[in-house]
């Protein structure tokens, strides 16, 4: 973990330091001045213990941090400092009141016991995050909690509720001519956070009869987080040919596995590649769904954009997360998911509990259901 093993550092000679005057010290009685100071520097000492075996797991177990987890290390390493100065303070007053042989006032005593008190309230705030934050174990590579997740067109359409003014939003922008851009490629985003249903609502969109009569080729792709333009333009290709070409395909793998064996020069692969999806698309109209986009890189989708505008009308719908992703991407403004309803999500939570949104429950365990649903916070995936 990036800075994790300096602060593990920092924190186990801390923690050694305030063991080892702890030691060496006599006790002091519930009524002693000393008490307080004495007090609050051992319940210091557990905490930075506790953050120090955090950060000797996770050193173990991750090695490679998302930015949310370096801010909680940059945080944690402000903090970490300040404790320092006080654990060094106190060693200081300790030592010269031992050589000295007098005691340290009560007013410094108490000053040095607050800003203790203080430095622990900040450590118990910033660890709270850290559950929030912590990748499970063995999880290597950065990932999302989700891992690697794919999706397909099919939907079961009695299975969904709430999204039609949406669905019908998007058919409509689909079978319209009159907003399609320059490049013969218009491109709209359907933004919201996990679980809000945006993979459900391009489903819905993909499989409406309306749709798949307007457009001579539809094509559907999992995008994720490795935004492969070589990947992905093999898989618009073989998504949009479906079965009609797979002779056609098979003898481009041919090609390509000729030409260039096993990775193969990438630059020349994707050459073909593209020629090969622009001719199956030349004076076409498609409907391409990219879904789960999470890069933000412009020349990497104007690479995969490069072949579709052959096409005499194209349309892309793209679901995300993220804004960024949205602004590199769209051609129109996006659509902005929001949380379905109680009573909507009631219904849905029903349909799955109970194999029916039309059946009762107890009202015990009504009671308990709609808790759980309120918990939700509208998020039918969750």
């Amino acid at each position: 973990m990036a800075g994790g093993g300096f602060l593990s550092s920092k924190f186990t000679t801390m923690v050694a330091k305030l063991h080892s005057l702890a030691s060496s010290s006599t006790p002091s009685s519930s009524s002693s001045p000393h008490n307080n100071i004495e007090q609050e520097m051992r319940k210091l000492r557990k905490t930075m213990r506790r953050i120090q075996a955090k950060l000797a797991d996770s050193e173990e177990e991750n090695q490679v941090k998302s930015h949310s987890e370096k801010l909680w290390l940059s945080e944690l390493k402000d903090v970490a400092c300040e404790a320092e100065d006080v654990v060094e303070e106190y060693e200081y007053e300790v030592m010269r009141s031992r050589q000295l042989h007098e005691s340290n006032s009560g007013a410094h005593e108490d000053e040095l016991a607050n800003k203790a008190a203080e430095i622990r309230k900040s450590f118990d705030e910033i660890t709270k995050e850290w559950k929030l934050l912590t990748l499970p174990k063995n999880s290597g590579k950065r990932k999302r909690i989700v891992g690697n997740r794919e999706t397909g067109s099919l939907v079961v359409e009695s299975d969904v509720l709430g999204r039609e003014e949406e669905k019908d939003m998007l058919v409509k922008w689909l079978l319209s001519e009159d907003d399609t851009s320059v490049n013969k490629v218009s491109v709209i985003a359907v933004i919201g956070m996990g679980g809000l249903g945006k993979t459900t609502l391009a489903q819905l969109v993909y499989n409406d009869q309306r749709v798949k009569s307007h457009f001579d080729l539809t094509g559907w792709i999992c995008v994720s987080e490795n935004f492969h333009v070589v990947s992905l333009t093999e898989k618009i290709l073989q998504s949009f040919a479906k079965v009609k070409v797979h002779e056609e395909l098979d003898e481009l793998q041919h090609t390509l596995q000729e030409n260039f064996p096993g990775k193969g020069k990438v630059s020349e692969k994707l050459d073909v590649l593209q020629h090969a999806l622009q001719d199956n698309l030349q004076g076409k109209k498609f409907l391409l769904i990219l879904d789960d986009v999470w890069n933000e890189e412009f020349t990497l989708w104007d690479e995969l954009r490069k072949p579709l505008v052959s096409a005499q009308v194209g349309k892309v719908i793209v679901t995300t997360r993220n804004q960024p992703v949205a602004k590199i991407m769209e051609t129109r403004s996006p659509l902005d998911l929001n949380c379905l309803p109680f009573d909507v999500c009631w219904q849905l939570f029903k349909g799955v509990t109970l194999g029916g949104a039309d059946k009762s429950l107890q009202p015990h365990l009504e009671y308990l259901g709609r808790k759980i649903v309120d918990k939700c916070k509208g998020l039918p995936r969750l």
